[in-house]
């Protein structure tokens, strides 16, 4: 019989799960070891290791008494044989009852099976003799937790898995069960793009999160939670599942020392504060996305480059900042990053199509302020590259047509040379001639053709250049609704088109309809 009693507190170094350096086992007389510590947050593995090998934990210390061992011996098998000899069980009031009334029976079972010294007292409780290595038998695991699978977890409602009376060991171990089978279920509603198994993940972490507390396993938990909630609103666009990964993921930023704060959950992050951006508008997410992929840009010394993907994104994000507020810096740090990002993607990477344009797109909005002719002469060439890489029936190419066609537009107005309009003109031209009457991009297409007919009207002085304006100018404003944000443009080219065949014709209906457009409202 053991002449001291050690308590679960000396044992496990408490009972909860923040407590992640417990006491030396090797001092104790019955020991229950846990190292659960993830070699990396992202991919959660099982380091449970439960040594119990027919050993006894005190749940509950007793009440410290002055007793000789040989009373102490004396009432615990008094204590022991009142419990094994009872007949009947009075049914539990409450819910603690119940639970103490299972561990009671787990205690008897393991009791009997048991070899050594069966003069237990009435708290303590014998697990499985096993020893777990490199992973966690789930067998033996779950015969460990009453009435509970894994498989069990599927749908709202399910309680908690876990007792929170359990030791902290094997609370431990138990969640770090549920987060691998959490990751194994995300990982295959990747790869077979199922919804059922991403909700499924979640609903895992859900149940095992709230027992986590400041833990290596939360924010391991935490960072997978939110990436799977990411997921799911990429393919559901519930506005609600996007907020909550957010929330998790500032939550796994603010553990300090143990987050991961790695570059995938930055850049995660970052995208979902862009995506709310352009659902909400708001300015502050815009800004902190930037602020996360910058972030995540930042590589040690001496590592690969940067990834070209993340480099693009936030070179976007950065001109459409720009657009906002007008901060140059915004504009040449965008410009700068895309150009990184060429030097870093290959012809066939999707990415490379995107940075040819959105670069000569950034380069023509700085030739308009600066003058600078060699951006001017790089939009161009970078719009041509683009566009050799589109099929005719690609879907790009008629917006890729309209970048080359409006960059040749502007450098004819610097340099007037007819050249850069007539091409322009059968650019545009094209462009229209592949978009249907209802696609949401051919009002633009109308008011770029418009546009590159006035200005050969004004170097060559064909009228029917003039009238082929209005019309092209009048369909753009006939396909925009009155609330649409380019409506106001639309208008304001028709109405200059008009004055412009006023001053040549002299017919005062032209005058007239160009000041009812100005006067519109918006």
């Amino acid at each position: 019989p053991p002449t001291q009693v050690q308590t679960l507190e000396d044992d496990l170094g408490g009972d909860t799960l923040d407590d992640t350096s417990p006491k030396d086992p090797s001092n104790a007389t019955n020991s229950l070891a846990c190292d659960l510590s993830p070699s990396h947050p992202s991919l959660i593995e099982n380091h449970a290791d439960l040594q119990t090998q027919h050993e006894h934990l005190h749940l509950a210390e007793a009440p410290r008494e002055t007793t000789s061992p040989l009373d102490a011996t004396q009432q615990h098998a008094a204590q022991h044989s009142a419990r094994t000899n009872s007949t009947q069980v009075q049914p539990p009031n409450t819910s603690s009852e119940r639970e103490e009334q299972h561990r009671d029976a787990s205690v008897r079972a393991s009791s009997e099976t048991s070899q050594g010294d069966t003069n237990l007292p009435q708290d303590d409780m014998s697990y499985p003799s096993s020893s777990f290595h490199n992973g966690l038998c789930t067998n033996e695991l779950l015969s460990i937790v009453p009435c509970w699978d894994l498989d069990d977890i599927t749908g709202e409602g399910s309680t908690c898995p876990i007792p929170s009376n359990y030791p902290s060991g094997l609370k431990r171990g138990v969640a770090s069960k549920v987060i691998q089978r959490a990751q194994e279920t995300f990982m295959m509603s990747m790869t077979n793009n199922n919804q059922h198994l991403l909700r499924r993940s979640i609903h895992l972490l859900d149940h095992i999160i709230p027992l986590l507390h400041r833990d290596t396993l939360l924010a391991a938990s935490l960072e997978l939670q939110a990436t799977c909630r990411y997921m799911l609103f990429q393919e559901t666009l519930n506005i609600s599942l996007l907020d909550q990964s957010i929330d998790a993921f500032q939550t796994v930023f603010g553990l300090q020392a143990q987050s991961t704060d790695n570059g995938n959950t930055l850049v995660l992050c970052g995208q979902a504060f862009a995506d709310r951006h352009a659902i909400k508008g708001e300015l502050e997410d815009l800004d902190r996305a930037i602020e996360l992929l910058r972030k995540a840009l930042e590589p040690p010394v001496g590592t690969t480059p940067r990834p070209p993907s993340v480099v693009v994104q936030l070179g976007n994000l950065l001109l459409e900042r720009y657009e906002e507020r007008w901060d140059d810096i915004d504009l040449n740090d965008g410009i700068n990053l895309l150009g990184e990002a060429l030097s870093l993607l290959t012809v066939d990477e999707p990415n490379h199509l995107i940075a040819l344009n959105n670069l000569g797109y950034a380069l023509i909005t700085r030739y308009k302020k600066s003058g600078t002719p060699s951006d001017v002469e790089k939009a161009i060439a970078l719009h041509r590259e683009a566009l050799s890489l589109l099929s005719d029936d690609h879907p790009d190419r008629p917006s890729s047509l309209n970048s080359l066609g409006t960059a040749l537009v502007t450098r004819c107005e610097r340099s007037g040379r007819i050249s850069d309009v007539e091409e322009a003109i059968v650019h545009h031209q094209e462009a229209l001639s592949l978009q249907s009457d209802t696609d949401p991009d051919r009002p633009s297409s109308l008011s770029n053709l418009g546009t590159a007919l006035i200005i050969r009207y004004e170097r060559l002085g064909g009228i029917s250049d003039v009238e082929e304006a209005i019309v092209y100018h009048r369909e753009a404003v006939s396909l925009l609704p009155g609330d649409h944000p380019s409506r106001l443009l639309s208008l304001n080219n028709l109405a200059n088109a008009l004055v412009t065949r006023y001053e040549r014709l002299g017919g005062i209906a032209d005058v007239e309809e160009a000041i009812v457009n100005y006067r519109e409202p918006h």
